[in-house]
């Protein structure tokens, strides 16, 4: 009996999944690295370009995600009223 119950939800369970929407994978980032040997002495050694650039990549990869979200949710709202009238 279990058995039975157990492979009725797996079918049910891959069936579910099958009908769902596949999902593409985002983008993702890569740093450079770098090696270089820091002193102690000076933790605060960072070139201000550097961290202005940094900055602004990160600023414009968030408002991307923003907008595509927004997006998203405009053209999920339309649908729903198509297929609600």
């Amino acid at each position: 009996m279990n058995t039975i119950f157990v492979e009725e939800l797996v079918g049910s369970l891959q069936t579910y999944e099958s009908t769902l929407p596949h999902q593409k994978k985002g983008k993702s980032i890569a740093f450079k690295s770098v090696n270089k040997e820091y002193d102690n002495s000076s933790d605060n050694d960072f070139n201000s370009e550097d961290i202005a650039l940094i900055a602004r990549k990160f600023r414009k990869l968030s408002l991307r995600k923003r907008i595509m979200v927004m997006i998203k949710k405009i053209f999920a709202k339309r649908n729903e009223l198509e297929n609600g009238s």
